[in-house]
């Protein structure tokens, strides 16, 4: 049974009951705090936390001392949350992938992600390409930029152009590639 947005619960055996998200939105060690601070036992499946009487759930929960003020507000609502909870004991808990519809994970599926990310992408290079009105010398580099013919260290390397290292010299958090170097080297993000 689909409840959360990350984890099916079947039997609740393999799902923590308070550190992921199978109930909602949020964990609950996030949106209870004040009964995690109470709670004795925090590293316990949804399957041990949680008995059915009939059709009403109930949680087993251990206090160090009993719930009182704000505490227990908290309690009423995640004692309410839990009336909704229904569990399959024939099946095991299993992940939710956000990007398929069905919730499956497949590489075809990842695949026509990549394809539409980087497809937009050069896609949009290609608009500026044929663009009129964007100067000759920008429409250049933009192509040798996707054509690998930049003058970066990982490029001049694969010439046979010694240096003592590929890493960026402006940053030397990454090897100084086209992507790196046009994209993600932050002293070069403070000019862009």
């Amino acid at each position: 049974m689909k409840v959360g947005d990350n984890k099916s619960i079947g039997d609740g055996a393999s799902t923590s009951f308070w550190y992921e998200t199978w109930l909602g939105d949020i964990p609950f060690n996030t949106r209870f705090k004040r009964l995690v601070r109470l709670e004795c036992n925090l590293e316990v499946s949804v399957k041990d936390k949680l008995s059915w009487d009939g059709n009403k759930c109930s949680a087993n929960l251990e206090w160090t001392r009993t719930p009182t003020g704000r505490a227990n507000g908290e309690l009423q609502e995640l004692t309410e949350l839990l009336k909704s909870v229904k569990f399959n004991a024939d099946v095991s808990d299993s992940w939710i992938w956000k990007a398929s519809q069905n919730g499956k994970f497949t590489t075809k599926k990842l695949t026509t992600l990549i394809n539409e990310k980087t497809m937009s992408a050069s896609q949009s290079v290609k608009g500026t390409l044929s663009n009129k009105l964007v100067p000759k010398k920008v429409k250049i580099f933009i192509w040798r930029a996707r054509k690998g013919r930049i003058p970066v260290r990982t490029e001049l390397d694969k010439l046979g152009i010694d240096f003592h290292s590929v890493r960026c010299p402006l940053c030397d958090d990454d090897i100084e590639s086209v992507e790196h170097s046009l994209l993600s080297c932050k002293k070069v993000y403070d000019v862009w």
